[in-house]
Parts: structure tokens; C-alpha cells; sequence
């Protein structure tokens, strides 16, 4: 694993890498011995509410992140970016455009040109240094890795220089299996499988794995092993594709796929992933399987949400009174009908539940990495959820 990373990636023993995803997942712990095979520094941040100070203060070279917090990050910037003057807006907007185009120079899919280069000199001082400090103003790339990226998001993070690293690996493969690099970056992909890796489509487009780094076997699983491989191949549930030059891209999660009672395949995290970019939204959940539409159980941005009531002039004495108020379920609504644009009509959230807390660790509803348990979440809301295939359709 070591020696597959070192042909993609420049990592030195100068370089600190701002650990504070759980170790107990082996995408992160498989990163910090790579950081310490190296020689450089891991620092451990426990608390995750204070990645903001923590990467303030040790301004690392790069640090793992799954989609979410990416997410998270692009939406605060949008919507900062929403509240500033016409001509501020339109600055920003241009600057990442001219971002756009000279990452695609980068990538040698774009010939460059002096105005171009100009113009991007104007575009990082005013814009791209700013967004790039406030990520410590050290970062050499950011390995993404654990669902799906939204395209939209991994451009902005190229536009204003800060690459993003999509790969794709589980826990039977040691990790990383296929990784975009700094000189390709294919939006959407995964990237090309590591030196040493083979990976194949089966049966449904499933992907197949074979290597030095995917696991013999499942401890005292002999059942669970020999239904997990086909002919010495890892099958790992997940459906994809590749392009002409060999990037994979996962096209639906075959164990996560819904099927609505119409007879309609749903996949979950094309869904959610274009929902969550909403800066009103922390986490959704989508409910479709044998259902007639689909529904969405969302946990609300508090912050922001109360920032917003507060210039809307509402007045609520406790969160579930807050989200109750027709203005902010109108709000909602109307949010929803932007970010569904792209969705087919089948796809898209017909009637939604805000909840007053969050889904947890503790709780098990979310996993360490923040992937949904869905079946648990489906239990502890089953009555919400149930509510809303009762009352009829507006």
C-alpha cells in the first residue's frame, strides 16, 4: 500500500496531515501509517466541532474528508457568498469561471493562453487566497474518499485550487483501490486503479477486484467469505464504469438501490447528495423502497436556519416550534424545488419530516465516517415516516 501511494502522491517528511476522521475506519488509519511511513506529522483532532480551529492552527498539508464535510464547507461559501453586494456576486462568480477554465489547463484538456493567465493572477488575489487561508493556506490536496462526491462540489474545490482526491476502496481492500491524482483529475471519477490492482465489471456492471491488498477472507466466515468472491475476484456491491482513459465511475450502490412500488430504481445518494449542499440542510435521509414517491426524513442547519428566522422576523420559543412555522416549511419546500432540478420526477422528494435533532454515532443511526444506518433510522422514525404516506398528497 505504502509503495502504491508513493507513485501518485507528493508526500514529504515536511508535511502535516490533520487527522479527524475515526481511526477506526480504514480510511483514515490507513492514511495516518502511510503519513507516518513517510515521516511526516499526524495531528489528532478528537473533537470534529473544532476542525475549524484546528486547522487554523496547524495549517496542514492535507487531511482526509469524506463528501459530507466538503459539502459542508462549499455551501457556507455559497451562501457567505449570496449575502454580499451585486458587484461582490459577480466577482465571485466570474473568478470561478476563470478558475474553471484554468484548472481544465492544468489537466491538459484546455490549451492556455496570456489572458487567461492574467485574469487568474486577478481571480487568486481577490478571490481563491481567501477561500484557500481559511483552509489553513497550505493545502497540497485533500484525499476524498467514503460516498459519492456531487460533481458540482469537487469543481468549486478545483476551481479555486484546492485539489480533491476522489478514490474508491473499501475495509477488504486495505483502503484505496482507485485514486485520482494531482495531474488527473477526471470530475465524477474515481480515478485509476493503484499499481498492482486489477479491477473488473462483472455481472450488472458490478466491480471486481483482485490484488495484494484485498483481503483472504472474513474472520471465522467461511459462509460470508465464499459468497463475497468470484473466481479469486472481491464482488463488492457496488455498480460502476470506465471511461476511455480508464477512470472508474460508480454508478449505483447495487446494495443500496430502492425500488418504489412503481417499479422505479432510486439510488439513495444521488439523492441526498444533491440535497445536502444546502446550506439550511446538516443531514437527510431518503425513504423510497416499496413506497409510490419518495419522502425525506431532514435534520436542519440550525445556525443557519435560526439566522434566517431571525431576518424573517420569527419568533419561536423552542427548535420543533421553529420548524412547525409554515414559513420555514415553505422555506424548505422552495429549497428543495431548486436543488431537484437535475432529478427525474420519480427521483425527486415529494413531502418531507424536519427533526428536531440530529442523527448520531451514539444513537447508531450514522456510521463513524457519517454514512446513514438506514434501517435504524427507518425504526427510530417509523411513525414520522408512516405520516407521511397517510395524509394525502397537496
Amino acid at each position: 500500500t505504502i509503495s502504491q501511494h508513493d507513485k501518485i502522491l507528493d508526500f514529504t517528511d515536511q508535511d502535516i496531515s490533520l487527522a479527524f476522521l475515526p481511526l477506526s475506519h480504514v480510511f483514515e488509519r490507513s492514511w495516518t501509517f502511510y503519513v507516518l511511513s513517510r515521516g511526516g506529522k499526524n495531528v489528532y483532532l478528537q473533537d470534529t466541532n473544532r476542525i475549524k480551529q484546528a486547522i487554523s492552527a496547524c495549517k496542514p498539508s492535507t487531511l482526509c474528508v469524506v463528501p459530507r464535510f466538503l459539502e459542508k464547507v462549499y455551501s457556507a461559501i455559497q451562501e457567505q457568498a449570496s449575502k454580499g453586494s451585486k458587484l461582490k456576486q459577480t466577482i465571485f462568480s466570474w473568478a470561478i469561471n476563470v478558475g474553471t477554465q484554468k484548472f481544465e489547463v492544468s489537466q491538459d484538456r484546455r490549451k492556455n493562453s496570456l489572458w487567461l493567465v492574467l485574469q487568474y493572477r486577478v481571480a487568486d488575489k481577490l478571490v481563491f487566497r481567501k477561500l484557500q487561508n481559511a483552509l489553513g493556506g497550505q493545502l497540497k490536496f485533500m484525499p476524498c474518499g467514503g460516498a459519492a462526491l456531487e460533481a458540482n462540489v469537487a469543481s468549486f474545490f478545483h476551481a479555486i485550487d484546492i485539489p480533491v482526491l476522489c478514490g474508491y476502496g473499501m475495509t477488504e481492500t486495505t483502503a484505496t483501490v482507485t485514486c485520482n491524482t494531482i495531474t488527473n483529475r477526471v470530475t465524477g471519477s474515481n480515478g485509476q486503479p493503484l499499481s498492482g490492482m486489477e479491477v473488473k465489471l462483472g455481472l450488472d456492471n458490478e466491480i471486481l477486484i483482485r490484488g495484494d491488498t484485498v483481503m483472504r477472507g472474513y474472520y471465522n466466515r467461511p459462509a460470508d467469505t465464499a459468497a463475497s468472491f468470484s473466481k479469486g475476484w472481491l464482488k463488492t456491491g457496488d455498480a460502476g464504469e470506465f471511461d476511455d482513459n480508464g477512470n472508474l465511475y460508480i454508478t449505483d450502490r447495487i446494495k443500496e438501490l430502492m425500488k418504489t412500488s412503481n417499479g422505479k430504481y432510486i439510488a439513495p445518494q444521488r439523492v441526498e447528495g444533491k440535497v445536502a449542499c444546502c446550506p439550511f440542510i446538516e443531514q437527510v435521509a431518503i425513504v423510497a423502497d416499496a413506497r409510490n414517491y419518495v419522502t425525506a426524513l431532514i435534520v436542519p442547519a440550525f445556525e443557519a436556519l435560526d439566522s434566517w428566522a431571525k431576518e424573517k422576523g420569527i419568533r419561536y420559543e423552542s427548535p420543533l416550534e421553529l420548524l412547525r412555522h409554515s414559513h420555514v416549511v415553505e422555506h424548505f419546500e422552495q429549497r428543495l424545488k431548486d436543488l431537484q432540478q437535475e432529478l427525474a420526477g420519480f427521483e425527486k422528494i415529494k413531502k418531507f419530516t424536519l427533526l428536531p435533532t440530529a442523527f448520531s454515532i451514539e444513537e447508531g443511526l450514522i456510521t463513524p465516517t457519517l454514512k446513514l444506518r438506514r434501517k435504524k433510522i427507518y425504526e427510530t422514525y417509523a411513525k414520522e415516516i408512516q405520516a407521511m404516506y397517510t395524509k394525502k398528497m397537496a
